[in-house]
């Protein structure tokens, strides 16, 4: 488990390498909200498309709501939690 916890808590993208400013993400299923959460960690504003305009809001409260269970797990910071609920639209 501690190995598990060190590689999640690793910075997945150097931030001082990153130069997209934003990017979206098609679809807002399980790919979709793990690939949004990854940009919204490295300081990239994300917008979810999905099917329809609610299925996108559900999507974006799913990732915020994720994030959550991320630091209640003990594997993010609330800091982590805040990047995502901060950057994906």
């Amino acid at each position: 488990m501690d190995t598990l916890r060190r590689v999640l808590l690793q910075p997945m993208i150097d931030e001082s390498e990153v130069r997209v400013k934003r990017a979206a993400v098609i679809g807002g299923g399980t790919m979709g909200l793990g690939i949004a959460q990854v940009l919204a960690l490295a300081g990239i504003d994300c917008a979810i498309a999905d099917r329809t305009l609610g299925d996108a809001v559900r999507s974006r409260d799913r990732a915020g709501a994720l994030a959550r269970s991320f630091a209640d797990a003990g594997l993010w910071d609330e800091d982590a939690v805040a990047r995502v609920i901060e950057h994906i639209r």
